[in-house]
């Protein structure tokens, strides 16, 4: 009894003391948290940070995806076995042409600049469904949320913009409608989802005990939404139907059109790093500090700038849909083969003896 009353004694002030120091850490953890509620209430419906979670595990999907097609294009998988080499050559890889390098080339950078943005992108959602508290409703996360949405919107458009030149090389009638696709109506898309985020940085901005977003803000951003998307489609269509004869003609494009469709894509990444920077630079111990919207306004406008111009390098790109004269057969005369000869013998005495049958 001597004993186990001693142990009892010695074990039980460490285990008091460390009780006590874990029990007063989590309830100063819990005021805090419920201090910081009562402070900063989410007064609106949308909890973004919430959501990022969903986009910053799209954004990781999508990157692989990027990096498994950047190493089927490094070992020329889409051209297939027999393009790839030949029993002549050894089994090893036929050289490609200038065209196909070209092509290739193109394939590759986009896919490259695409990955880095979507990893950026992640990145960037990933740190903003950490975003709690105040910074919901002072707008430093719908900061986050326009900028990480600037990656997000350049990468996958990077990525179908590799897809169109990829299915350009093997698939052409379905890279048609594609491509159609690509210039006409995912630019509408993309510039809706950037004002999406202007959205919401003005109704975090906005007054939560008369619960009403930031004026003229949000009136703006609403009606944007509805007219600026129908001007960019409707600039895709004009960009196709202008750009219908050069797509069929068959000359090389010009050297300034080859360069920017290769080059396009760093404009995008260079972006899309920027964006990613300033979002870096907002201070994580002052939850109010924010973008302006007038800054959001200069972010949706320059996104609809880089939409239009990957638009109108799709629509004008040369030789695309210029389809390769249909070989006919030659009509002069040549000499029967020994099977021709052979069958136009057996003919005529099929012919014959069917007509001494009939006579009979």
């Amino acid at each position: 009894m001597t004993d186990k009353r001693s142990r009892v004694r010695r074990s039980k002030p460490h285990a008091t003391l460390l009780d006590g120091y874990v029990s007063s850490s989590h309830c100063n953890w819990e005021v805090m948290l419920e201090n910081r509620d009562e402070q900063c209430p989410l007064w609106f419906g949308s909890d973004f940070s919430a959501i990022a979670v969903s986009y910053a595990q799209l954004a990781g999907t999508l990157a692989g995806f990027a990096f498994v097609a950047i190493t089927l294009i490094m070992n020329r998988s889409h051209r297939g076995a027999a393009e790839s080499a030949s029993p002549a050559s050894g089994g090893r890889p036929q050289p490609l042409s200038p065209e196909e390098r070209e092509q290739d080339e193109r394939v590759l950078i986009a896919l490259i600049c695409s990955f880095l943005s979507l990893v950026l992108a992640a990145v960037e959602y990933a740190f903003l469904s950490g975003e709690r508290g105040c910074s919901l409703v002072q707008g430093r996360a719908a900061s986050a949320e326009i900028l990480g949405g600037v990656a997000f919107v350049f990468a996958v458009n990077l990525l179908l913009y590799a897809l169109v030149q990829l299915l350009s090389t093997s698939a052409k009638e379905f890279a048609r409608g594609f491509r159609f696709l690509v210039v006409v109506l995912i630019p509408g898309l993309a510039l809706l989802f950037l004002i999406s985020g202007l959205t919401d940085l003005s109704v975090s901005l906005g007054d939560p005990e008369k619960r009403i977003p930031l004026q003229p803000t949000w009136d703006r951003s609403r009606s944007a939404s509805g007219w600026l998307p129908g001007v960019l489609v409707s600039l895709g269509v004009a960009f196709w139907v202008a750009g219908r004869r050069t797509r069929k003609n068959p000359a090389h494009p010009r050297a300034v059109v080859a360069w920017s469709l290769t080059n396009f894509p760093y404009l995008p990444l260079a972006l899309s790093v920027l964006a990613i920077g300033w979002s870096v630079s907002l201070p994580n111990t002052d939850p109010d500090t924010h973008i302006s919207p007038a800054a959001g306004w200069v972010i949706v406008f320059v996104g609809a700038c880089v939409l239009l111009m990957q638009s109108a390098l799709l629509s004008f790109e040369s030789g695309i849909e210029h389809a390769p004269p249909e070989r006919r057969p030659s009509r002069s005369w040549r000499m029967p083969t020994r099977g021709e000869l052979a069958a136009a013998v057996l003919a005529a005495f099929a012919v014959t003896f069917v007509s001494r049958m009939r006579r009979r």
